[in-house]
């Protein structure tokens, strides 16, 4: 008779413990088992790959190596191999059994049978060997010697040539070394090598001149000089006094510019406009084929107050001959009043501006 299972309140606390730690157990380790194995695969997956790789690759030569020991013949034996092995003697076969002779009747005298012979056994003697024909000599073919190089051209004599410049003294260089100024003589080979003279002198543009024969070279070379262009522009109602290095270039007149050729350099060029109290001076820097412009600044009535009415006012040094308070013609630019009174004098320096409208001087105390 089987026995009824019990409660699980009949059942022990330590039995019921047991079986709860068994079914966790077993739970986890169902879990835990697949999930392991494959997240290994996952991490193993190039080791995985190497190994079946290179059992592949075993395979593969073990394939190929059977299949060659199976397809291959057998080499035949060398004749040095067949002469060195050795013939073993023939081995006496026993003779066959004899039947047995007749009996001869009492009275009459047995005759013997004469002996079988053995015969070789032929299996057993060596093969002959092979005979082959001796090699036949290779023929040797003798090459005729190679010809002789031709012999080299003699070097062609150097030819001289005299390099001139107008004007003298220009430094002369050939393919980027300096001979000395001119004029200078030069020897090269009229072979027909490529080359360069540079001719170069201040205040001149440099002259490269390529040439592949010394023959070619021109009696004489002549020098272009560098100069420049100034203009002045006149953009006022005024005339004014152009002079560049102390030289007096003339008037610039309303409407018309003045142009002139200089060297390149530094220059000094002074404009002066004594109706409307100009005095412009600057140095100016002239480049090969550069036009420099020289614009007149514009002019602005502007009116003088002394104060108290009875001073007189000069402008960058020049009096007004006026009588004061009047408007004056200025150009724009920065000028030095002096406003004068008998025995008091006022000095000051304004930037007039298209606003500036009036210059007030008032009598110091």
């Amino acid at each position: 008779m089987t026995k009824p299972r019990g409660r699980p309140s009949d059942v022990p606390l330590d039995v019921r413990i047991y079986r709860l730690f068994i079914g966790v157990a077993v739970f986890l380790v169902w879990v835990f088992i697949p999930v392991a194995g494959y997240r290994w695969v996952q991490s193993n997956t190039e080791v995985l790959y190497s190994y079946m790789d290179r059992g592949k690759s075993t395979l593969n030569r073990w394939s190929d190596s059977i299949w060659r020991l199976w397809d291959s013949p057998p080499a035949p034996p060398s004749p040095q191999q067949t002469a060195a092995v050795k013939t073993p003697p023939p081995v006496p076969q026993p003779a066959p059994p004899q039947p047995a002779p007749p009996q001869a009747a009492r009275g009459q005298a047995r005759i013997a049978s004469p002996p079988a012979q053995l015969k070789p056994d032929r299996r057993l003697e060596p093969a002959p060997a092979e005979e082959r024909p001796d090699p036949s000599p290779v023929p040797v073919v003798l090459l005729p010697p190679p010809p002789p190089p031709p012999p080299e051209p003699a070097p062609l004599p150097a030819v001289s040539a005299v390099v001139r410049t107008m004007p003298p003294q220009a430094i002369v260089t050939l393919d980027g070394a300096s001979l000395g100024r001119s004029p200078v003589t030069i020897k090269l080979r009229d072979d027909g090598s490529s080359h360069k003279l540079t001719l170069s002198l201040p205040g001149y543009r440099t002259l490269e001149y390529p040439f592949d024969s010394p023959l070619k070279l021109p009696n004489s070379f002549t020098l272009t000089r560098s100069v420049g262009r100034i203009r002045v522009t006149p953009t006022a109602g005024y005339d004014a006094e152009v002079t560049v290095n102390g030289e007096n270039w003339g008037r610039v007149l309303r409407g018309r510019p003045l142009e002139r050729d200089l060297p390149v350099g530094t220059h000094r060029a002074a404009i002066v406009a004594s109706d409307v109290y100009l005095n412009m001076q600057s140095s100016v820097v002239i480049a090969d084929g550069q036009t420099l412009d020289l614009t007149l600044p514009q002019a602005r009535q502007v009116r003088l107050i002394p104060v108290p009415g009875n001073g007189k006012v000069s402008i960058d040094g020049r009096p007004v001959e006026k009588l004061l308070p009047d408007n004056v013609l200025l150009t724009e630019g920065r000028h030095v009043f002096v406003f004068t009174w008998p025995g008091k004098v006022f000095r000051t320096e304004i930037e007039v501006t298209s606003r500036t409208e009036h210059v007030q001087g008032t009598i110091p105390r």
